[in-house]
């Protein structure tokens, strides 16, 4: 089958499968997730550690669940959340390095 013009479909001989033999590590995770937030939930304060030497925090925000900004920060301190409401939050914290990561946390 030819791939182009068919409005969307795809066919099952479309899919090409791939064994591999490498296996993922916990060590390949961390490589690629450079940004520990810590503890999730909370109900004091937000930590946030690098794992990277040569990457810094550069900013932090802090929305609500309606995307609302309720907190910014330039640098990796800890973040006290006593006077935020109950509920989910996103965090999203820009690296030196030009990275952005979210990550959606619980204050409770």
């Amino acid at each position: 089958h030819s791939s182009s013009n068919r409005n969307g479909i795809f066919y099952i001989s479309d899919v090409n499968f791939f064994n591999s033999s490498e296996n993922l590590s916990a060590k390949d995770v961390i490589l690629e997730n450079p940004l520990i937030i810590y503890p999730n939930p909370t109900n004091s304060f937000i930590n946030l550690m690098v794992n990277e030497s040569n990457n810094k925090v550069a900013m932090v925000e802090l929305f609500n669940s309606l995307g609302q900004k309720v907190y910014q920060q330039k640098s990796a301190r800890p973040i006290d959340t006593k006077n935020f409401k109950n509920g989910v939050y996103y965090i999203t914290v820009h690296l030196s390095n030009g990275s952005i990561m979210t990550k959606k946390i619980v204050i409770n």
